[in-house]
């Protein structure tokens, strides 16, 4: 039973770790520049800024910033985020999504399983 314990205590330091070492790569503000729905990726349109914003205390801003015939508005959403082992939860107005994720240099792959394998790409904004 001791060791059992110690085992479990053991992994759960490991994944705590590999979350605590892979949190900055994500802390910043991040431009969705592309989303894959059935195999098929779109960019995104100029006249849409899509950003999320990873705060270090755990906070997450999505903003969508749009122009349309020379007027801009821009719409903001506020949730949290936190990584478990390769995986980012989010909680946005209530609603709770887990992806897994692929950071490589100033690249992001956000891949949602629940959204039939949605994938979003941004890249960290400058």
């Amino acid at each position: 039973m001791k060791k059992s314990v110690a085992v479990l205590a053991s992994l759960a330091a490991l994944l705590l770790a590999v979350s605590v070492q892979a949190a900055p790569a994500f802390v910043g503000k991040w431009n969705v520049v592309a989303q894959e729905r059935k195999g098929e990726r779109r960019d995104t349109p100029a006249e849409r800024k899509p950003v999320i914003d990873f705060q270090r205390d755990g906070k997450l801003v999505l903003s969508m910033t749009m122009t349309h015939e020379g007027k801009t508005k821009t719409k903001t959403r506020e949730g949290t985020w936190k990584l478990t082992g390769k995986k980012i939860v989010t909680v946005v107005e209530g609603r709770t999504e887990e992806m897994t994720f692929e950071v490589t240099g100033k690249k992001l792959k956000l891949t949602n399983p629940a959204r039939a394998g949605e994938i979003m790409y941004l890249e960290r904004a400058r």
